[in-house]
C-alpha cells in the first residue's frame, strides 16, 4: 500500500483543516491525558508522527477582528475573546512539532 500523499509515482500535499491535537485545546488537560491513555496513544504519535509539517493560520479574532464573527461563519459561537484563547491553546498544541509554522495575521495581506 502506498503511502497517503503518494500514488506511486507523483508525489502530493494533503492539507487538513483540523489535527488529532486540536481535541486538547477544548478539554480540561487531564481528560486530554486520560483519553491518550484510554486510546494507549501519546502526544509523540499522534502529533509528531502523523504529520510531516503543521501550518497554524492565526485566527482573525487576533488581529483582524473586523474579519470574525457569526456573520461570516454560521458556525462560529466563540466571542473574540474566546477564540483568541483557544487559538492560543491550539498553538501549544502544536509548536513543539519539529516542523511547526505559524502564519500571522498581516494587515493589508489577502489570499485573493
Amino acid at each position: 500500500m502506498d503511502d497517503l500523499g503518494s500514488d506511486g509515482g507523483e508525489s502530493f500535499i494533503v492539507l487538513c483543516d483540523r489535527g488529532l491535537m486540536d481535541g486538547s485545546a477544548y478539554c480540561r488537560p487531564q481528560d486530554w491525558e486520560s483519553m491518550l491513555n484510554e486510546f494507549k496513544t501519546n502526544v509523540q504519535q499522534i502529533r509528531d508522527d502523523r504529520y510531516n509539517a503543521v501550518i497554524h493560520l492565526v485566527t482573525a479574532a487576533d488581529g483582524a477582528s473586523e474579519f470574525f464573527g457569526g456573520e461570516s461563519n454560521e458556525a462560529r459561537y466563540e466571542s473574540i475573546e474566546e477564540a483568541i484563547e483557544k487559538d492560543k491553546k491550539l498553538r501549544m498544541a502544536y509548536f513543539a512539532h519539529p516542523n511547526w509554522f505559524c502564519i500571522q495575521n498581516q494587515k493589508g495581506y489577502s489570499f485573493d
